[in-house]
């Protein structure tokens, strides 16, 4: 499933929740409200992937059966939308308590507005920040009649059956859930804003409780989450969890224990001083578990002069190894390979990325937009092919200009750094926004991490 911007994971628990009903179109507008409710503590559960179809009606119905409270976000969009008024109207039949939130100043069908005129509306586009969050608040209290605690999202304690991948997710998504900006358009100083932190400070004591849980059951996964929460707190304990996702074989684990091996960190003391040689062993023990950082580390013990005495440099063995690594997407490697000083493809009979160049300039040629994007970005990174920045990026322009979600995202990313051409940042966002809307991971992932970004 890809998925849209959206500004938390839907609440998929057992216990109470509110349901937002939104048309797509309006995600906008809709997940500033949403990320709202977030902050004050409440669980939503809502449509997150906004680029394709949603649920089949009756899994949405079974959503709304199961839901304490439905909020109708209305828009013009909302208005016209044919499937989104048989929802609501499920809703009024069933008689689930029901609240309308007008984003902008339309008329309801005459239909739907005598079935839901016992249900006093809110109208956001007329309110004040602040008065329209004391009456959000009043109204939900109102509604859900739960307690601050109460509206904490789920913990794997309310959980009687739970498999241990489904704990672990919630886990991270609580860890995710802290991660949360509060909302932009929150007034600073303010006790929402407050309200806010303290959720978000609460999700993270959740998480990291949750993976303390399963970390003493034997989670490798959890043991490495556990280390890296803990490690500026409490560095002996974090050391402690990650010897023991070590001990599990854990790569994530394996590479940062090898890494803390070949330094001298705050950690030296507990970890005996640096060991090249056992850093090496890690590196390669999770190269054979398929890590690309693994491979990529194994890779240095053969080239960079760091590790003369624990390893014989061997340039051919350490051009494979990034050759691996690059295969797998890391930008390290790739670097290695084609940057200089170092140019590693120097020591290759066969350069596979070369080979994977000409594969992907025979299929643009075909008209697939997503070879296109691929060699486009072969020619701005010099891999396998000369460096070529204007040609990199008329190929993305063009595959850009055909939807292509890849393209619109990195030329998008070019146009906000506008290091290779000049910087255009409003035409960068309506890029990376258009390529998060078709539900392009890395665009998402830009969308809420370039602060920037996020005000527009």
């Amino acid at each position: 499933m890809s998925y849209a911007p959206f500004p938390f994971y839907a609440y998929l628990g057992r216990n109470d929740y509110i349901f937002a009903a939104y048309e797509k179109q309006d995600y906008a507008i809709v997940f500033r409200e949403l990320e709202r409710l977030f902050a004050l503590g409440y669980r939503v559960w809502y449509e997150e992937d906004v680029a394709n179809e949603g649920l089949a009606f009756e899994e949405t119905c079974e959503k709304v059966r199961q839901c304490k409270l439905f909020i109708f976000f209305i828009t013009e969009h909302a208005e016209n939308s044919k499937e989104l008024r048989r929802v609501v109207n499920y809703a009024l039949d069933i008689e689930v308590p029901m609240l309308l939130i007008y984003l902008e100043q339309v008329e309801l069908p005459k239909s739907l507005q005598l079935s839901t005129s016992h249900v006093a509306p809110i109208h956001r586009y007329k309110r004040e920040t602040k008065d329209y969050e004391r009456e959000l608040s009043n109204r939900l209290n109102k509604n859900l009649r739960m307690t601050r605690q109460e509206k904490q999202v789920l913990t794997i304690g309310d959980e009687r059956i739970c498999p241990t991948h489904i704990k672990i997710k919630l886990a991270h998504d609580h860890l995710r859930s802290s991660q949360q900006p509060i909302p932009p358009d929150i007034i600073k100083g303010s006790e929402t804003e407050k309200q806010a932190q303290r959720f978000l400070d609460n999700m993270r004591g959740i998480a990291q409780a949750e993976y303390e849980k399963l970390a003493e059951m034997g989670h490798p996964e959890a043991q490495f989450e556990l280390s890296c929460l803990l490690c500026v707190k409490n560095r002996a304990k974090a050391l402690e969890w990650l010897q023991k996702s070590v001990e599990a074989g854990f790569p994530p684990a394996l590479v940062e224990y090898g890494e803390l091996l070949t330094t001298t960190p705050a950690f030296s003391e507990a970890m005996r001083g640096r060991n090249l040689r056992q850093a090496g062993e890690l590196f390669s023990k999770a190269a054979k578990a398929k890590s690309a950082d693994g491979l990529f580390r194994l890779a240095e013990c053969f080239h960079l002069d760091m590790y003369r005495g624990a390893f014989d440099r061997d340039l051919v063995r350490a051009a494979k190894l990034y050759v691996q690594s690059a295969q797998m997407g890391h930008d390290g490697a790739k670097e290695r390979l084609y940057e200089k000083p170092y140019e590693m493809t120097q020591y290759l009979t066969d350069d596979p990325l070369r080979r994977e160049a000409a594969e992907f300039a025979k299929a643009a040629d075909a008209g697939d937009d997503y070879a296109v994007n691929n060699l486009a970005m072969q020619y701005l990174r010099g891999e396998g092919v000369p460096r070529d920045a204007n040609l990199a990026v008329k190929m993305l322009a063009e595959a850009a200009e055909r939807g292509n979600p890849y393209a619109l995202f990195n030329l998008g990313m070019i146009l906000y750094e506008g290091k290779i051409m000049g910087q255009d940042r409003e035409s960068a966002v309506k890029m990376i926004r258009y390529a998060a809307a078709k539900g392009l991971p890395a665009a998402v992932e830009a969308m809420k991490n370039l602060g920037e970004m996020e005000g527009r």
